[in-house]
């Protein structure tokens, strides 16, 4: 990692993806080739959280090698992010799963989105989700400050995916709740969104 200071952390979740970690890879490391050449210092970390071994072994080559990975053994994906987070360098964070892709243009349009003068704690989510394994759909996420959100609607129902970029010290200030699956709670992007 350079001497300089860095912009963007991307962190990257991980615990038994294999092959479908490798379009993730892929989308991420076009995302931080555009940022680059903006101008924008990235580090990659990845969060391999109670990994299984032929992740532990999809991991352990060479597309790999330019990620600082930190394995864990919370098996909870929010306690992770929590770690990575605290680990992170980057004034700001982008926060992917395994299994998530992203555009180009991602962390380009979110730096830009976060330098500005509104974006000083603001949260970016990509502006559509592409869903694609149980069923096949887009649906949008809105603002907060658009007409199309409704605050009852988020009352019940998640509008964001895990995926966004925001200040370090979003993350540092309100932390990912610890998953508590037989009380009933396994869906930290949603307590942590609202």
């Amino acid at each position: 990692m350079s001497d300089r200071e860095v912009d963007i952390t991307v962190l990257l979740t991980l615990h038994s993806e294999t092959l479908v970690a490798g379009p993730t890879l892929k989308s991420i490391e076009a995302a931080i080739a555009e940022a680059e050449m903006a101008g924008w210092v990235v580090e990659r970390l990845i969060g391999l959280d109670n990994p299984s071994q032929p992740c532990r072994d999809y991991v352990d080559q060479g597309a790999f090698h330019n990620w600082t990975i930190l394995e864990t053994a919370y098996a909870d994906q929010g306690r992770v992010r929590n770690h990575l987070a605290e680990q992170a360098k980057g004034r700001w964070l982008a926060v992917m799963d395994g299994d998530d892709l992203c555009s180009e243009n991602w962390l380009v349009e979110a730096a830009a989105l976060l330098k500005s003068p509104d974006g000083a704690r603001a949260i970016v989510h990509p502006e559509l989700n592409w869903v694609f394994d149980a069923g096949t759909y887009v649906y949008t996420n809105p603002p907060s400050s658009s007409n199309f959100f409704s605050h009852s609607v988020m009352s019940t129902s998640n509008y964001y995916d895990a995926i966004c970029v925001a200040p370090r010290e979003a993350w540092l200030e309100t932390k990912y709740a610890h998953r508590a699956v037989k009380q009933g709670f396994a869906y930290e992007d949603y307590q942590w969104a609202v």
